[in-house]
């Protein structure tokens, strides 16, 4: 009897151990939610913001799954030039369909980067471009875009909207109350959306950078991408992926070029997609070298616009194995678990008031020290050629949220700060 119940119990503990390890691997990696519980909220910006004339009939497009583990992260998906939210639902499902909140918001996109300054004398053509259509600053002789019209006032007002209209769904974790907390963001876009996307992710410290055939943004006149890929990123260069096709009508050398400033080729060469499967070498720079035909650029649009994007046999988009490499859920090493760092690095008190005091463990070396806001303005900078303890005099900050980050050649981490 004894030894019967012993076997009992041995069997319980393996087959709950069992379990646990399954539902630790199922969270980790790609999911399998009922995609008929994917919920797709749509509104124009002119409903969100009566200013905003004339009246707009393409609306916004908000996806989320309550079938899924939430991973409690948004994809902030931008399209390309003279796109639509509703033209790339198959990268925006697949997102949802694995446990993301995911937005894509409709902007003023009829004019591109690339066509406004390849060939500006201004080596700061692009950046200005970025700036003025992503924020609304008067800042660009090539493009105007106002404040309202602007994808991040635009992006604020929905997620307003969502959080207001559909509480259980928690679209509010991503406001640090009227500004998008972009800790806790996968910025991800398509051709100028992928210029975009790099923007916010090297002025903003986000989860990761997910760039699909761009960014296309080199300066004929200076023989070089654009100037501002060449100043010092928020985000790791770790956090960033790229995938293009090698026929891109555009320049598909300019692309992995691009993706090597920004860092993307310090995680091995280019891989491609065709035959391969997830963690495609753990590489950061995907291609595929499939010729396509027919419609406008169809190989500049098949990584990410749905009437040019592939399908297999089975009937699932032929990308969509890449496009959760790359969004960190096909694979337990891709995924977005920060790495832990607190015993190695502190950086105290939070809130705090008076100073802030940075201690590494282990010294670091070529340090630089950064202090953004949470609009990602650059307020505090110091750097160092080796670090154990720094302090930080922060008394004449005005309160708010912050975000340090520590860039050494041992390491890259940005932590938020809140002084009162």
């Amino acid at each position: 009897m004894y030894l019967r119940s012993c076997i009992k119990e041995l069997i319980m503990r393996v087959l709950i151990t069992f379990f646990v390890v399954f539902l630790f691997a199922y969270h980790l990696k790609g999911q399998t939610c009922d995609t008929n519980s994917l919920v797709i909220h749509k509104v124009s910006a002119s409903i969100l913001d009566p200013t905003i004339t004339p009246y707009e009939l393409v609306r916004h497009h908000a996806f989320y799954n309550a079938d899924c583990v939430p991973k409690n992260k948004l994809v902030f998906y931008i399209m390309g030039t003279y796109a639509q939210p509703n033209m790339s639902l198959l990268f925006t499902k697949t997102a949802a369909n694995n446990g993301f909140h995911v937005i894509s918001v409709n902007y003023p996109n009829n004019q591109s980067a690339t066509s406004s300054c390849q060939d500006d004398l201004d080596a700061n053509c692009y950046k200005f471009f970025h700036e003025e259509v992503l924020f609304g600053t008067d800042v660009s002789d090539t493009v105007q875009v106002d404040t309202a019209n602007s994808i991040y006032t635009r992006s604020v007002h929905f997620l307003n909207h969502l959080a207001s209209n559909y509480p259980s769904e928690n679209w509010s974790q991503f406001m640090n109350g009227n500004a998008i907390d972009w800790t806790k963001v996968i910025v991800a876009g398509h051709s100028q959306g992928a210029g975009h996307a790099a923007y916010l992710a090297h002025f903003y410290p986000v989860q990761r950078a997910i760039l699909m055939s761009g960014p296309n943004e080199y300066m004929n006149e200076h023989n070089s991408v654009a100037s501002w890929f060449f100043e010092p990123s928020i985000t790791a260069d770790s956090n960033y992926y790229g995938f293009a096709n090698i026929y891109d009508e555009v320049s598909f050398s300019n692309q992995l070029t691009t993706w090597g400033v920004l860092g993307a080729n310090n995680y091995g060469d280019s891989v491609t997609v065709v035959n391969n499967g997830c963690p495609y070498n753990y590489s950061h720079m995907l291609y595929t070298n499939e010729l396509f035909s027919g419609g406008i650029t169809p190989n500049h649009n098949c990584t990410a616009v749905d009437n040019f994007v592939p399908f297999g046999g089975n009937g699932v988009p032929e990308y969509e194995e890449a496009w959760k490499y790359m969004l960190g859920v096909c694979d337990v090493s891709t995924n977005m678990v920060s790495r832990d760092l607190n015993n190695d690095l502190s950086i105290y008190p939070t809130p705090a008031d008076q100073t802030i005091m940075v201690r590494s463990n282990q010294p670091l070396t070529n340090v630089r020290l950064t202090i953004s806001n949470a609009l990602g303005k650059i307020v505090w900078m110091d750097q160092q050629t080796s670090l154990r303890l720094q302090q930080i005099n922060v008394n004449d900050f005005s309160s708010g949220i912050y975000f340090i980050t520590i860039d050494a050649k041992e390491m890259k981490e940005t932590r938020k700060l809140i002084i009162q």
